[in-house]
């Protein structure tokens, strides 16, 4: 995924650019009846390969491959707890109680992944990667 971005500033080697971030739509909004708002305007850093300055206008890239890995971490790991909670709580109660009782276990077992993978993203450097490639200076 390429993106144009602005320089605002550079520190260390470290550019802040602000992008326009589009909708999933595409951000065709002149001509869409849906109610979203316009592309909102986001602060990013990006390792500065091309000694771009502030003011200058740069095209940066995704690396896809590390944003899905990240994106099955923090979507897979909740899930999985979710299936396993399910599953587990229904073999366990059996159908001596209502269908509830292994959604709730499902549902609090949920919880417990999203924060296990709270704790594993603050100790690690999964989110800190960097996903974001200076490409071209313009």
């Amino acid at each position: 995924m390429e993106i144009m971005g602005k320089v605002v500033s550079v520190n260390d080697g470290i550019a802040k650019l602000e992008v326009r971030r589009k909708g999933g739509c595409g951000g065709g909004c002149s001509s869409c009846a849906s109610s979203c708002s316009d592309a909102s305007i986001e602060i990013i850093d990006v390792i500065n390969t091309l000694q771009a300055e502030a003011g200058d206008i740069v095209e940066i890239k995704a690396d896809s491959s590390r944003v899905l890995k990240y994106m099955m971490i923090l979507y897979g790991i909740p899930l999985l707890f979710l299936l396993i909670g399910s599953i587990g709580g229904y073999l366990y109660f059996g159908d001596t109680v209502s269908e509830f009782i292994p959604l709730l276990v499902g549902i609090i077992a949920m919880v417990i992944g999203f924060i296990i993978v709270k704790i594993v993203d603050s100790k690690s450097n999964l989110s800190s990667e960097q996903i974001n490639t200076m490409t071209r200076k313009f």
